[in-house]
């Protein structure tokens, strides 16, 4: 299969379709003797297990990204901000090798990119912001908006595309961010607006 993702889900699809078969059928040969609340507490103790988990990390995920923006704000107060996301499935890597990818996933995380009269910053988030580096305007040669081939199917998604000299700090000299709150136009437009000509 030409794409790893498709292939999971195809696979956990088929383990979860054997695994309902052989739970449905341990279940029937059970005898006549076992109580009838046994099945809804067998397959309700799951369903309830991972809607709490599933909501404990929705919750988790929302205080997290509050909590980041918040430190930006106080970071960097009256700058712009535009959220986003960094993934390796479709993105380009956007830093060298080196101390400010330590304890990041490799296969993506949080980048928030504050904006004001001196330039763009960027921010790895997690559990607690990492200043990633400003970009200074007179070194960045563009702020603009293209699309990526999405991972799933033929779709392609919009991203946010900052171009740099190179040479500035852990930085490429081409930056590729999904943006997560506003679409990438919008983003853009973010961003220009703090340029001072």
């Amino acid at each position: 299969m030409k794409n790893p993702v498709i292939g999971g889900m195809v696979a956990h699809g088929i383990f979860f379709v054997i695994l309902l078969a052989t739970t449905v059928s341990g279940l029937q040969s059970l005898g006549s003797d076992t109580p009838s609340w046994f099945p809804a507490l067998f397959f309700g103790a799951p369903a309830v297990t991972v809607v709490g988990i599933i909501s404990g990390a929705v919750l988790y995920a929302n205080l997290n990204g509050k909590a980041r923006l918040n430190a930006l704000r106080a970071a960097r107060p009256g700058s712009t901000i535009v959220r986003g996301n960094w993934s390796s499935g479709i993105l380009a890597p956007f830093l060298k090798p080196g101390p400010l990818l330590r304890h990041t996933n490799y296969r993506g995380f949080p980048v928030d990119a504050t904006a004001d009269s001196t330039g763009i910053t960027l921010w790895r988030g997690g559990h607690k912001i990492v200043d990633l580096g400003l970009l200074p305007w007179d070194r960045i040669h563009s702020v603009s908006v293209e699309s990526v081939k999405a991972v799933i199917g033929k779709r392609v998604s919009p991203i946010l595309v900052i171009e740099v000299d190179p040479g500035i700090g852990q930085y490429q000299s081409r930056i590729e961010l999904i943006p997560t709150n506003e679409t990438a136009d919008a983003g853009v437009a973010k961003l220009l607006a703090r340029r001072i000509p």
